[in-house]
């Protein structure tokens, strides 16, 4: 017998057509039946009845009736042979590749019929829109999570982490903030508070702020004021720059008018504003872009020009602001549902930026490759709490890191190739969950210990876990 009938993806269709087989014998295609089988049963000297002692032993044969064949073959003189499930004649289910007519001859039956790169398509081979198959073997298998030390004895809780290139170490440090510390840990060693600040610290951000090639940091105060730390020589230094804008919920730094110097952004309320960096000196008089409408915000070089552009979530839509090109506002993806994080990075691995956010109803992300497009969308099977970007496999595309604390785990969704220009690839075809020690309420992805794979750093209470992959 020559069982091949194809049983890809492209090729089944509902059970119930198995019912329908017995209406197939005698027309349409009967392929593959057994080499020296010359049974015809349009000759009236040949039976086919089983009881019939001049006709086939049914002992002799693989069958006696359907149910003792394999779906997609019908027992036919006590073979099982390839019939067309529907009917002759009829035609093929939607979902169906498989030909269920006598008409003129195709050129394949199922994709075995066609070169590898091709699929067979109603009877003619055609090229393959998706000829690689999905490789999710350089993903990392398990994690491991250890608790870090830090040198003060503070229980205040953790409300920020990010990490930064701070010391001259290889890999980057982690950076946790504290009541009205930050303290700084390199490659899972003790930690060192490298800020003490005269008030509460809400949130930071680390990047170089005054365009001198070294981070500093700027820290968003309990008192509704920014303030600036220079680096230097592996120390921040308090330079008494500050400039009040009030609680700010997030600060960024990044390059307003691509002129090679980085300003400061403030998310307060739902205001952003913008403090420019003059003559080296950042926190400039701030400068109100965006007011009222702001639920969450990033920032996004969509034209790799050094010109920032900034996305926004409000009412639920994704919306875009190209300041020095438009005074208003355009929307990318409407919706009444998106939520924050807004989270940037280059999931699809052709140096463009995406961005990805998150709605509750369909649990969906949305992917933005080049702002100037229509967003692509692309299922998640979780809603999200606090998510990150970063190269958790080092195969130099960001992946994008979900915190799960229900359950005590992270999501991984692992960057994928863009695909050809005018045919993208789902950019996250890879997924994997793992269990971690912490409930965790902020997370930051970084290559703390310079190996090319980025760690996972959670907040838990006052504790800080690290996981490595």
């Amino acid at each position: 017998m020559d069982a091949r009938v194809d049983t890809s993806r492209w090729n089944l269709f509902a059970s119930g057509a198995v019912g329908l087989a017995a209406l197939t014998i005698g027309c349409g295609p009967v392929i593959g039946a057994p080499e020296g089988d010359t049974d015809d049963p349009s000759d009236p000297t040949e039976s086919t009845n089983p009881s019939d002692p001049s006709g086939p032993d049914p002992t002799q044969g693989e069958c006696v009736e359907e149910s003792d064949c394999s779906y997609g073959y019908s027992c036919i003189n006590n073979f099982c042979q390839y019939d067309c499930y529907c009917g002759c004649g009829a035609s093929p289910p939607p979902s169906s590749q498989l030909r269920c007519s006598e008409g003129p001859g195709y050129e394949c039956y199922g994709d075995y019929d066609c070169a590898e790169d091709e699929l067979c398509e109603y009877g003619s081979c055609q090229p393959d829109p998706d000829p690689d198959p999905i490789d999710c073997s350089a993903i990392p298998l398990r994690a491991t999570s250890i608790e870090l030390v830090f040198g003060s004895e503070s229980d205040s809780p953790v409300r920020s982490l990010q990490f930064a290139d701070v010391s001259p170490a290889p890999g980057v440090d982690l950076l946790v903030g504290r009541d009205v510390t930050i303290e700084r840990v390199t490659d899972g060693a003790n930690g060192e508070i490298v800020v003490d600040s005269p008030g509460e610290i809400f949130e930071f951000v680390a990047g170089d702020a005054n365009g001198d090639g070294v981070v500093d940091i700027v820290t968003a105060q309990g008192d509704g004021s920014l303030r600036f730390w220079r680096g230097s020589d592996g120390e921040l230094l308090d330079v008494g720059v500050v400039q009040t804008v009030g609680i700010a919920r997030a600060v960024f730094i990044a390059d307003r008018d691509a002129d090679g110097v980085r300003d400061v952004y403030a998310h307060v309320d739902r205001d952003v504003f913008v403090l420019p960096t003059i003559e080296g000196v950042p926190l400039g008089e701030p400068v109100r872009l965006l007011e009222d409408r702001v639920d969450d915000v990033a920032p996004f070089d969509a034209k790799g020009d050094g010109e920032i552009e900034l996305l926004f979530a409000e009412g639920g839509s994704l919306w875009v602001y190209r300041e020095l090109q438009s005074p208003a506002p355009e929307v990318l993806y409407e919706s009444s549902n998106l939520f924050s994080p807004i989270v940037v990075g280059d999931f699809s691995g052709d140096a463009e930026p995406d961005a990805a956010a998150f709605t509750d109803q369909n649990e969906q992300i949305t992917l933005v490759g080049e702002i100037a497009t229509t967003p692509g969308l692309a299922e998640l099977s979780t809603p999200q709490t606090a998510s990150a970007a970063g190269d958790i496999d080092g195969d130099g595309r960001a992946d994008l890191v979900i915190l799960e604390p229900e359950v005590g785990s992270v999501l991984v969704r692992f960057g994928a190739d863009a695909g050809a220009p005018g045919e993208p690839r789902p950019p996250f075809r890879c997924d994997t969950r793992y269990a971690i020690e912490a409930v965790g309420s902020r997370i930051a992805v970084g290559d703390i210990d310079g190996d090319g794979r980025a760690e996972l750093a959670v907040a838990d209470g006052w504790r800080v876990i690290l996981v490595r992959f």
